[in-house]
């Protein structure tokens, strides 16, 4: 786009207040533009560092002690789980809401 615009201007085709006013709404853009994209890198890096420092093995210790309780509270079981399936044979199967303890559990 910017090259194309800069040929107009070469050719005569726009005066160069109208070439200046658009280069510079260009360089505006991709400067939010660009401190959008640092911001976005910022918050991936906490999300990623957030990710390395929690603790699976606390959790884990959790859900295993929840699920040798033989009457956990309400609150856990809301806190803790997304839903329950019993088929018909009674076997119980838990989903957790935090996908990552079903499968860290096996």
């Amino acid at each position: 786009m910017i090259e194309q615009i800069y040929i107009d201007k070469v050719g005569n085709k726009i005066p160069e207040k109208t070439f200046d006013s658009l280069l510079s709404n260009y360089n505006e853009k991709l400067e939010i533009s660009s401190a959008k994209k640092k911001e976005l890198l910022e918050q991936k890096e906490k999300v990623v560092m957030a990710i390395k420092k929690f603790d699976f093995e606390s959790c884990k210790t959790a859900v295993r002690s929840f699920l040798k309780t033989k009457k956990p509270s309400r609150e856990l079981i809301v806190n803790l789980v997304e839903k329950v399936e019993i088929d018909n044979d009674n076997n119980i199967k838990l989903y957790f809401k935090f996908p990552e303890l079903t499968s860290y559990l096996r």
